[in-house]
């Protein structure tokens, strides 16, 4: 069996690879299956993401209303195999895979993402 299977219908794999003891900074395969979709978010570190393999579209968004925690689209990155996007600590994104490929991704970030609140509370509603 393959070590780092690609998402099968509707799943987000995520494979640790190494996560540095001195200084926190993580990386990981990320692999999702065609169609999977992620709600605008921040991840209060910066990431580093690099195509492998298939198609993950990231829309970058600016806040619009912080108490509602409500954003507006400002820009659309995709990122295929041999492209990179960077993102900083307080930037917002989705992401979507588009094509009918899983993709593979190497995602690496300034800490381990364990150490990061809960994901529902770093989502946006998309105005």
């Amino acid at each position: 069996m393959n070590r780092y299977r690609p998402a099968d219908k509707n799943e987000e794999l995520l494979y640790e690879i190494t996560i540095d003891s001195k200084s926190g900074i993580a990386l990981y395969l990320v692999s999702d299956a065609s169609g999977v979709e992620s709600p605008p978010h921040i991840h209060h570190t910066w990431a580093i993401i690099a195509g492998i393999s298939g198609i993950e579209l990231n829309r970058l968004y600016t806040a619009t209303e912080h108490e509602n925690r409500k954003v507006s689209e400002v820009k659309t990155v995709p990122v295929g195999p041999g492209e990179v996007i960077t993102l900083a600590e307080d930037d917002i994104h989705s992401t979507a895979v588009v094509g009918s490929q899983s993709t593979y991704h190497l995602h690496l970030y300034g800490c381990d993402l364990k150490s990061l609140p809960a994901f529902n509370t770093r989502t946006f509603s998309a105005e």
